[in-house]
């Protein structure tokens, strides 16, 4: 049997791996009749030595049903996101392929394209982004100087790259409904902050794009 590939959209709290069950058995599968496996990295990105040891195990011949879960899909770098375009356009028989992302816009849309996207983000509850909304939505109204002293402010945060990410965030979706142009200079840089680039330098370059 052929599976399609699923990008699984979810919320950061989420249980993942409970959503994945949910998933499946909607969809009238036996979960308890299937083998796990889960590729992740200890690493800001997930590079291609990952992507090409995967394909390595999802090749081999197997006469049961193995879901292959790619945890945090969207630290998939685009060398890594490349490597495995064949594989979802064409999986392997009785192999399913998972994403699990929090962030589609960090896949690339030939990535997209070949997977059955589920977005159940928005059915979350007590995100960590809900309690910095108010903060967020000040950015986005206040002046560069009162940007500034939010930077202040949020690089005092004990949290404050996970702070950053989600106000970057934020702004690509202020950013995609009033200045799209706005939109890949954004994405560059929460891939830095995903890569460990100074918070502070980069709220500043999205301080100086909203002049």
């Amino acid at each position: 049997m052929h599976f399609q590939p699923i990008i699984l959209l979810t919320a950061k709290s989420h249980n993942q791996h409970d959503e994945i069950d949910k998933l499946l058995q909607s969809r009238g599968v036996d979960v308890s009749g299937y083998s796990k496996h889960i590729i992740s990295s200890d690493k800001n990105s997930i590079g291609i030595e990952v992507i090409t040891k995967l394909k390595a195990e999802i090749y081999k011949k197997k006469d049961t049903t193995q879901i292959y879960i790619i945890q945090e899909a969207h630290k998939m770098t685009e060398e890594a996101q490349n490597a495995l375009l064949k594989t979802l356009e064409e999986p392997p028989k009785h192999s399913l392929l998972i994403l699990l992302a929090n962030n589609r816009d960090l896949l690339l849309r030939t990535i997209r394209s070949r997977c059955l996207e589920i977005d159940l983000s928005a059915d979350a509850e007590g995100t960590d982004i809900e309690p910095n909304l108010e903060t967020f939505s000040n950015f986005i109204n206040s002046d560069f100087m009162g940007r500034s002293a939010i930077i202040e402010e949020i690089v005092k945060n004990e949290r404050h790259r996970e702070f950053a990410l989600d106000l970057i965030l934020y702004i690509m979706k202020y950013a995609r409904e009033n200045r799209i142009e706005l939109a890949d200079q954004l994405m560059d840089i929460y891939k830095g902050l995903k890569q460990g680039s100074n918070v502070k330098l980069a709220l500043e370059n999205a301080n100086m794009l909203l002049e």
